[in-house]
Order: C-alpha cells, then sequence, then structure tokens
C-alpha cells in the first residue's frame, strides 16, 4: 500500500484531524490508526469524546475514499456525510492509546457510498460503531 499524508486524502487541518494514517485498503474496506492525545479537542478528563469517535469514523471513510482516488491519479471529491444510524458508543477509550477504525462499504448506490464504521481499542474490543451514508460531491 502506497504511504500517503492524511492531510493528502481528508480535506481535514489540524488541528482536527482524528486519523494518523491509513494502514489498509482494498475496494471493500479500509483501516486506519489514531493515537488519542491529551491535549486533543475531544480528550475529556481521561478518556476521548463519544462525538470524536465519530467524526473519527466519518473520516476513516474519506480516507479510504480519497486514497481511491489518489490511487486512480483523479482529483479527490469532496463528501458530506448524509446520515448516521445505528450509532453504538460501549465505552470512551483511555487518553495515551491508538485506536483502529475500520471503515467497510455496504452498499454503493450512484454518488451515495452506505458503509459500516467499527472502533477498536487497544486491546482489539469493539468500543463505537455505526452506519454512514456519505455523498460523494460530484
Amino acid at each position: 500500500m502506497k504511504a500517503y499524508k492524511i492531510e493528502e486524502l481528508i480535506p481535514q487541518r489540524a488541528p482536527f484531524i482524528l486519523v494518523d494514517k491509513l494502514i489498509e485498503f482494498d475496494k471493500q474496506c479500509f483501516k486506519s490508526k489514531f493515537y488519542l492525545s491529551p491535549d486533543h479537542y475531544f480528550a475529556r478528563d481521561k478518556v476521548f469524546a463519544a462525538e470524536g469517535l465519530i467524526e473519527n469514523m466519518a473520516q476513516t471513510a474519506a480516507a479510504g475514499v480519497g486514497y481511491e482516488y489518489r490511487q486512480a491519479a483523479k482529483d479527490i471529491k469532496i463528501g458530506y456525510i448524509g446520515a448516521i444510524q445505528k450509532v453504538a458508543i460501549n465505552e470512551l477509550p483511555l487518553l495515551l492509546t491508538t485506536i483502529t477504525t475500520v471503515v467497510t462499504r455496504t452498499n454503493t448506490v450512484m454518488n451515495v457510498e452506505i458503509v459500516k464504521c467499527e472502533v477498536f481499542n487497544k486491546n482489539g474490543r469493539l468500543i463505537a460503531s455505526s452506519e454512514m451514508k456519505v455523498f460523494i460531491n460530484q
């Protein structure tokens, strides 16, 4: 897998980047890593906030689509979250750890990607999940 700086794959910029790197990619599934720094905007006491986990899922989806466009030598399109469903936050991860996020495409209809998102803590336990509809601006 070719390495890109995350800023080459997603439109977000510091301090609102919630993905450190895309670590796996295939047409159906993308995987990212993100270190939970205690000075991040979404740091709350000793844990990372739920809304940060949701944004991490969305940015992982964006990074996967961005990677796909880069590999095809195309300009990256901006995506918008159209809907978030079935959100489950089972546990807030501790700061000073790294989470792994897996986004799986479940369907594509025209310019809408329907994805399943799962976030795992440092021990590999599922801590959050959701389904998202992402509209790709054509």
